[in-house]
């Protein structure tokens, strides 16, 4: 059998998603965040911080009871947050389909790109997103169906849609918007996207759209049934695990409420009550996990800097008055009002946590707000205008501004501007701006964790903006090992600038260290699959696909490279079976057709050449149908 060179045999390789764009758009930041306990392998190693301590997860996972624990005693308050947002904040789309799904979700609505058609509609009960191509003709070429899973969003703004595959949960490219009532790509898709319906979705990322996920054994992202001890955003993630407050109430000690270990938000001093609302509303350019911490590990009553490292650059919003949908953080520490108050001023200070004021409340209880600290006449706008907007503080001061990274959403402009109208932004980043530590976090973290956390968020950073990497980063990195030296965050880190600049042996080293120190790192994995596959080690292509194929069997590009693999050591069924997997999970990814023909004219099947063959003229020909026809082809 022919051999092929293996510049030849990493064309395959060469024509997928390169490597920096499948970590940025597919796995997310969230790679640097499953660091394993470095101080367990190195009890000497510098850099230890007496603040950061491994906690008892085990008593921590069953000290839980539950929001419906909370119902015997505070009825009212539940009854109230019920109707909170957050209440809402993800539900399993099985459990809306038994009540019938809504008719909002059900509308057949269908987003056309330029190759590709995405749909939205409700099939048997089940709510399904579909991706299409067509030829010149109006003939459809194939259909990928997925079968949503859960929704995740309350929908006041907007509601996403995860679908399931084996143990992994993955997000659709479609979102339903509540301004316009209608469906559109989600929040940084653009049409035609490469992520398709792949856009794996991590758990630190679910953890802030839900209450409790079940801890899994296998992997940080990897969700058995059941995903969640409690869906909604329950009493227990601002109050902390309940267990000890019920059981304290249940004994004699009961009317000391002085020794009650329940974590009420609102008596706790500043930054750790305003903590209680940063673990999930907080958006900085990079949250790093402190060494031997989880995400997980953040419980109220706790300061961030306990378990993170957050490095921003500012308010965010831009000289044409448009605000990135989660900045409100950055903006109200920008503001006079936060200043001024010695840092007083809060999430709570304005926002009831059990409760959305109702429409018609909305002006009095915002206003009621402000005069805790404002004179009712100090207002010097005239009443004529002040009467126009019902004497309404925020629509003046805090007026909506149109969301620069969430199309078809309005967002509050947390600023609190005295004339916000007239005023410019209060601080406008430059691109290439440094990144600063978050509050005190500069002078809370040991300096050694400080070179570690810039080094690991410039990293990341970088990545998310598809910028290159400063010259001086990979040195940053280097020196932050020799006081972490079993750090898999900074082992992958390192072989992802190696790789992408072609040091392939030296990301090859980078990628094994990180595994060798978190065996769960899928990151490191498909990094050292990638990073052998191009160093034509055929054998170890076969067997770091087969490992990562068990978790994620759907994963094409995988299937991809393995078949190539298999061609390599003359296995030429089993390559070409392989990669028909590869296409029957990617139609539309012509470099894997052209593959096949190749094989399938080399094995002298000539119908099934000539079909592959006129499979790709229909694909390289497509074109998206009107409006009408494809309403009319359903």
């Amino acid at each position: 059998m022919p051999t092929k060179s293996r510049s030849d045999a990493a064309r395959v390789l060469f024509l997928l998603i390169p490597f920096l764009l499948l970590v940025i758009a597919i796995w997310g930041p969230r790679f640097w965040r499953q660091i394993p306990d470095w101080k367990e392998a190195n009890p000497q190693a510098s850099g230890t911080s007496s603040d950061v301590h491994p906690l008892d997860s085990q008593r921590e996972s069953t000290a839980y009871v539950g929001s419906d624990a909370c119902v015997v005693c505070h009825q009212e308050i539940s009854e109230s947050y019920r109707l909170h947002p957050m209440w809402s904040s993800t539900r399993s789309l099985e459990d809306l389909s038994s009540d019938g799904l809504a008719a909002d979700l059900c509308q057949v609505a269908t987003v056309r790109g330029t190759d590709r058609v995405l749909m939205s509609e409700c099939r048997g009960g089940n709510l399904v997103h579909t991706e299409s191509m067509f030829d010149r003709k109006g003939q459809r070429i194939y259909e990928l169906p997925y079968s949503m899973a859960f929704v995740v969003g309350s929908g006041q703004r907007a509601k996403a849609f995860l679908h399931r595959r084996e143990n992994l949960l993955f997000m659709s490219p479609l979102n339903w918007y509540a301004q316009t009532q209608d469906w559109e790509l989600a929040p940084s898709y653009r049409a035609d996207d490469p992520r398709r319906f792949e856009r794996r979705v991590s758990r630190d990322c679910l953890a802030c759209h839900a209450g409790r996920i079940v801890e899994s054994t296998d992997s940080p992202n990897v969700f058995p049934d059941p995903v969640f001890s409690e869906m909604s955003i329950g009493c227990e993630r601002c109050h902390g695990p309940g267990a000890d407050h019920v059981q304290y109430h249940k004994t004699s000690h009961a009317g000391n409420r002085k020794d009650d270990p329940i974590v009420n938000p609102g008596k706790l001093d500043s930054a750790r009550r305003e903590a209680v609302c940063y673990q999930c509303h907080l958006s900085a350019s990079a949250r790093v996990l402190r060494p031997g911490r989880t995400h997980s590990d953040f419980r109220p009553g706790m300061h961030l800097v306990d378990v993170w490292a957050i490095l921003d650059r500012g308010t965010d919003v831009p000289t044409e008055e448009r605000t990135r949908s989660v900045n409100h953080v950055q903006q109200m520490r920008s503001s006079r009002c936060f200043v001024e108050s010695a840092n007083q001023l809060g999430c709570l200070s304005c926002h009831d946590p059990h409760s959305v004021p109702q429409k018609e409340n909305r002006v009095d209880f915002y206003r009621e707000r402000c005069l805790t600290c404002h004179g009712n006449d100090e207002c010097l706008t005239s009443k004529a205008i002040r009467d126009g907007v019902s004497n309404s503080c925020i629509d003046c001061h805090m007026p909506r501004l149109d969301s620069s990274n969430m199309s078809h959403v309005v967002q509050t402009d947390h600023r609190i501007l005295r004339e916000p109208r007239k005023l410019p932004p209060v601080w406008q980043p430059a691109n290439d701006a440094r990144l600063e530590f978050f509050g005190t976090m500069k002078v809370d973290l040991p300096r050694v964790e400080q070179q570690r956390a810039l080094a690991l968020g410039t990293f990341t950073d970088c990545s998310k903006k598809q910028k290159p990497f400063p010259p001086g980063l990979r040195q940053e990195l280097h020196k932050s090992l020799s006081h972490f030296p079993d750090d898999a965050a900074l082992f992958t880190s390192l072989g992802i600038i190696n790789y992408v600049e072609g040091s392939l042996p030296a990301a090859r080293h980078f990628f094994e260290r990180a595994i060798q120190q978190s065996g769960d790192m899928e990151i490191a994995l498909d990094g050292l699959l990638k990073t052998q596959y191009q160093l034509a080690d055929w054998q170890s292509v076969i067997e770091l696909a087969d490992k990562l194929l068990v978790s994620d069997p759907g994963d094409s590009a995988i299937h991809a490279m393995r078949g190539d693999a298999l061609l390599q050591l003359g296995r030429n069924e089993d390559a070409i079976l392989a990669v028909e997997r590869a296409v029957s999970l990617h139609p539309s990814h012509i470099p894997y057709r052209e593959w096949l023909l190749e094989r399938y004219l080399r094995s002298g099947r000539k119908e099934d050449a000539e079909r592959q063959s006129r499979l790709i003229d229909r694909i390289q020909d497509a074109t998206v149908p009107s409006e009408a026809d494809l309403m009319q082809s359903e």
